[in-house]
């Protein structure tokens, strides 16, 4: 199901509009995780639907050795209550093609700011059109236009090695444990949101899950950091209000 962008919505007027964007894995080792990951997608994002301080549009991408769009530029209202319905895993993993068609098919000069969220389990095994210098390039452009918030969700080394692709990836990457996939997808709608409510237009040095969400919750949920190379364990000494220019987290 294609969106269309709405610009009759009389409701709309003066709130900042933002758009979503979730690249999702759906290869063949997503199977374990799908259907909770799915649940929560869908819990998460009927939540979203009564935000009323801004405006959101969806564009959510599946890839494995394929890319479909199950929306694009959808005013978050029209979603589906069975969101991701039509879709199961299967097949291998495009990375590179699933990110670069993508922030390819974005028209940013409709929306104020822009969220991206990458999610896999694993590492590029089969894109075809897409090199990763080609990636690089398209994720530069965007993140200089100062209204783009990049984050990278992995949940093996491998997917690490695919988060240097860009250092607004790399430093954007966080690490998920499978076991906790539901508190994950809660923690970046939360931070979503957060941001989306911010002075903060665009760039956050960091994800907005670290950004945005407490050190307990993230190691409740099984979150860690990517310093680069290795996997590092989120702390109590982990400082909120530190990774880039947001407001102060409320609460925090």
């Amino acid at each position: 199901m294609i969106g269309k962008f709405n610009t009759d919505n009389p409701d709309a007027v003066g709130k900042k509009r933002v758009h979503l964007i979730y690249v999702l894995d759906r290869s063949g080792s997503m199977h374990d995780i799908w259907d909770e990951m799915v649940g929560s997608f869908r819990a998460n994002i009927s939540e979203l639907k009564k935000e009323q301080e801004v405006e959101y549009f969806l564009s959510m991408y599946l890839f494995d050795h394929t890319f479909e769009a199950a929306y694009t530029n959808q005013p978050l209202p029209t979603v589906a209550d069975n969101i991701l319905s039509h879709y199961a895993p299967r097949g291998m993993t495009a990375l590179y093609d699933a990110i670069g068609k993508a922030l390819g098919n974005t028209v940013d000069e409709l929306y104020d700011q822009t969220i991206v969220f990458v999610l896999t389990d694993g590492g590029e095994n089969d894109s075809k059109e897409y090199t990763k210098d080609a990636v690089h390039t398209i994720i530069d452009k965007k993140l200089r236009k100062g209204t783009y918030a990049m984050n990278y969700l992995g949940s093996d080394p491998a997917s690490w090695g695919d988060a240097k692709v860009h250092a607004g990836l790399a430093s954007s990457a966080v690490n998920y444990s499978k076991q906790n996939i539901g508190d994950t997808i809660n923690l970046v709608f939360k931070s979503t949101n957060l941001h989306a409510k911010s002075s903060n237009r665009g760039i956050v040095r960091g994800s907005t899950v670290s950004a945005y969400c407490s050190t307990s919750d993230m190691m409740a949920a099984g979150l860690s950091k990517y310093d680069g190379n290795n996997r590092v364990e989120f702390s109590s000494t982990d400082l909120k209000g530190k990774t880039g220019d947001v407001d102060p987290i409320p609460g925090a």
